[in-house]
């Protein structure tokens, strides 16, 4: 099996064109894992921003499914200003538009407004957690390559009067963890709406915004490192659910917030 790193690999065409190739077991349902496509997009759109500035935050639209083989990322610079590179990246298959993603890119200021953010919840031990384990043709494909270990008991499907996720995650394969990696683990989570089905219900992302707050190491961090994951849907209606998130590194330190909308197909 192909590891996150390696299906997400870019291969330069020309100076803003890149391919990437995702493999069977990297996906979700008809398309691919929507953290494996952004993942790709955003080392993409590293090539073309100064090392300083870091990943600030993250727009994306999943606009078509990304089937199994090769995809095309584009990347267009929309503004570099003094303050921060604004990136635009479009993913492509058989000439269809499949993700669009906007990234803000920024260094650090050396005088700032700090803030410290609220604390993180205080979970069990991963080894004290419950696994959710892979189930072949129950959970996505992908999440074979990922390792879950749950701290509520909403998990997917139960009937839950809560539509609520929370735990710890980290790949399987251990390698190093960055950019990409970071945005792949935070939506490796099922959306909470669907802990209050009583039976399988598909749903997928409409749209997604992260905005990051880690400064991650020149190696990246330590692929053994569990990361701690906390979700709840706040309104659905229409079918839509709206879904805010947060991700903490294994010490507590807030790495990033999200807000999803996801589409839900109950019968």
């Amino acid at each position: 099996m192909a590891s996150f790193q390696d299906c997400s690999a870019i291969t330069a065409k020309d100076d803003r064109l890149y391919t990437f190739s995702v493999a069977e077991d990297w996906l979700q349902g008809r398309t691919a894992f929507g953290g494996l496509s952004a993942g790709a997009a955003v080392r993409a759109m590293l090539e073309h921003v100064p090392e300083e500035r870091k990943l600030r935050s993250l727009m994306v639209s999943f606009v078509a499914p990304v089937k199994e083989g090769e995809a095309q990322v584009l990347v267009s610079i929309l503004r570099s200003g003094r303050a921060l590179h604004q990136v635009e990246a479009k993913v492509m298959q058989e000439e269809q538009v499949c993700l669009v993603l906007l990234g803000s890119f920024g260094a650090a200021h050396e005088k700032y407004l700090a803030m410290e953010p609220p604390a993180a919840p205080h979970l069990p031990a991963p080894e004290d957690s419950l696994p959710m384990p892979f189930l072949p043709g129950v959970t996505p494909n992908f999440t074979q390559h990922m390792e879950y270990m749950w701290t509520v008991d909403s998990i997917p499907f139960s009937g839950s009067q809560d539509a609520h996720c929370q735990g710890w995650v980290r790949f399987k394969e251990g390698a190093p963890v960055g950019w990409p990696e970071l945005v792949g683990l935070l939506d490796s989570w099922p959306p909470p709406i669907i802990s209050t089905a009583e039976g399988f219900v598909p749903a997928s992302s409409v749209t997604w915004m992260i905005n990051v707050f880690a400064e991650v190491p020149e190696d990246g961090f330590a692929g053994t490192d569990w990361w701690m994951y906390d979700a709840e849907c706040s309104v659905s209606k229409d079918g839509y659910a709206d879904t805010q998130g947060q991700l903490w590194d294994q010490n507590g330190k807030l790495i990033a917030r999200s807000r999803q909308l996801a589409v839900e197909f109950s019968k």
